[in-house]
């Protein structure tokens, strides 16, 4: 994870009874990833880019050999993630998305969200709401 948010790991117990819920102890957090971490799997090289704005630490991981993007809940097709909870922010959020995931990754660029279906970084230029 992100450095930015190791809050939401400590918080996580107090969060879960918000929700009516109960969370065991979170593990300590093995590595946390930066825009120097790049993780090898099977042939494919994964770079990571600090995407602030749905929380802190919010990452896209980037896999450019395929133009694929695995973005959470920073952008949606035709959407973008929520910036009402702890820690999130809209400016922060299109800026991430417009200076930092658009720069970073070409039109062709495929982006797979958290939860939905999966969109292009030319589709979200074009018709995506939220960043015009």
């Amino acid at each position: 994870m992100h450095k930015n948010d190791e809050f939401m790991i400590k918080e996580s117990k107090s969060q879960a009874r918000f929700f009516g819920l109960d969370f065991p102890e979170p593990p300590p957090t093995d590595i946390f990833i930066d825009e120097k971490t790049v993780l090898k799997l099977n042939g494919t090289e994964l770079i990571f880019i600090n995407t602030p704005g749905h929380s802190p630490g919010s990452v896209c991981i980037i896999d450019k050999n395929n133009k694929n993007v695995f973005c959470g809940d920073l952008i949606f097709k035709n959407s973008i993630g929520r910036t009402d909870l702890q820690g999130g922010d809209l400016n922060t959020l299109r800026n991430s998305v417009l200076n930092k995931l658009f720069k970073t990754c070409g039109d062709d660029y495929r982006l797979f969200p958290g939860h939905m279906e999966d969109t292009s970084v030319k589709d979200e230029k074009k018709s995506n709401p939220f960043l015009k």
